[in-house]
């Protein structure tokens, strides 16, 4: 009889174990991220404040030409690193402003205004690899507070990260665009 109790029990746990262990590399490898990353934290809660005050009620901010599209400083990508800075302060345990539902809220905007607006640069590598890159950095650093984006937002910005085809580039650009394609694998836990 304790047999069947024993067996049946691990039976009806399996389900649960099996998603742990799925989901176990994904987590692990974020965490590292997150862990790296963090070293840089304790310098974000000095600027986020006015980086939140400065953003614009569509989501944008006014010191960003979107509609540039220079091949060497593609201004645009100015929105993802104030982002990227909102993001470090929402997450960052020891900081001011953790779990703050208004970074929260102006990072969903922020984000809402990339997404549709789309700005471009003429350089492929900004397209391909800068943006993608942050991106998908910033997606998994947001992991980490007690919120998130709204679900379908999520999708549309890991969507937008697809840009170019890995195939035809060599060298250091194709470590480049890996990197975000990892990025891209562990946000949507696919091996």
């Amino acid at each position: 009889m304790k047999k069947v109790f024993i067996t049946l029990f691990c039976i009806g746990f399996l389900p649960f174990m099996v998603k742990a262990q799925a989901t176990y590399p994904f987590g692990t490898i974020m965490k590292r991220i997150f862990d790296d990353a963090s070293k840089s934290f304790a310098k974000a809660d000095a600027s986020a404040k006015a980086t939140l005050g400065a953003l614009q009620p569509d989501g944008s901010w006014s010191d960003i030409n979107y509609q540039a599209r220079d091949i060497s400083k593609c201004a645009p990508v100015n929105h993802l690193e104030k982002t990227h800075l909102l993001i470090q302060a929402y997450v960052n345990k020891g900081g001011s402003y953790y779990n703050n539902k208004a970074f929260l809220d102006a990072i969903i905007k922020a984000y809402e205004y990339w997404y549709a607006t789309d700005p471009k640069s003429d350089n492929w590598w900004h397209n391909e690899i800068s943006v993608p890159q942050r991106l998908g950095e910033s997606l998994i650093l947001l992991k980490f507070g007690d919120s998130y984006l709204p679900e379908e937002l999520e999708k549309k910005l890991l969507e937008r990260m697809k840009r170019g085809v890995a195939e035809d580039k060599t060298g250091a650009n194709k470590t480049d665009i890996a990197m975000h394609y990892f990025y891209r694998a562990l946000l949507t836990e696919d091996k």
